[in-house]
């Protein structure tokens, strides 16, 4: 014989178990959010001690570069007319020849895309600010790199080509100074230090603008 079934019991029962189920993924839903949140936040502020060491270097850039071009007026200077302070214009001359780098510090930003967790980012607005702002750096190491192209194909060559160290030295001939590929090689040097420089400022502002964004979010 069946036995009678207690149907209040038996929901009871049931609506114990849904909510202890209901419960579990409440609690697990908020130990996954407490968890992103976490990671968002390391993100954020990995990212902008990443964006002030930038600013540093772009800063550090910047005062090089401005040395650069007083030093290619001193050059100018004394292009035509030697003096005792030979040694020391040449030395300035050859150094323009070592580039002046910028290397971002992007680990931050390409372990977001890279792991796939620049979803955790979610406001919209400071998700499209970082992408701008790498995008921004593209562009920037390509004046970088315009300026090393220059000293590397045509001032490098030039020193081991065309000068004669021996000469300059021993018989105090500067008469390369007075050449027009010597004029064309200093002034080009000298307007892409100037591109750079503009470069390095546009970054810096965006360096800024996005730490001011990221620190909303922190």
């Amino acid at each position: 014989m069946l036995k009678k079934i207690n149907w209040r019991y038996a929901l009871g029962e049931i609506l114990i178990v849904i909510f202890g189920i209901t419960i579990a993924f409440s609690l697990n839903s908020w130990g996954e959010n407490r968890k992103s949140g976490k990671a968002k936040l390391r993100y954020l502020q990995n990212l902008k001690k990443d964006l002030k060491a930038d600013i540093l270097s772009l800063d550090s850039n910047i005062v090089q570069l401005q040395q650069r071009m007083t030093d290619i007026n001193t050059i100018r200077k004394f292009s035509h007319t030697p003096s005792t302070r030979m040694d020391t214009v040449l030395s300035k001359f050859y150094n323009l020849a070592f580039p002046i780098e910028f290397r971002p510090r992007n680990i931050t930003y390409q372990t977001l895309i890279n792991s796939g967790d620049f979803k955790l980012i979610d406001d919209f607005d400071l998700k499209a600010l970082i992408q701008e702002h790498y995008l921004e750096y593209d562009h920037i190491l390509e004046v970088y790199e315009r300026q090393n192209i220059l000293a590397d194909k045509y001032l490098s060559n030039y020193f081991i080509n065309d000068l004669n160290f021996r000469d300059i030295y021993e018989n105090k001939n500067y008469d390369f100074m007075k050449t027009n590929f010597f004029s064309n090689i200093i002034n080009a040097q000298y307007g892409t230090f100037d591109i750079k420089i503009k470069a390095s400022k546009v970054g810096i502002l965006s360096c800024q603008k996005l730490i001011n964004a990221v620190e909303e979010k922190i």
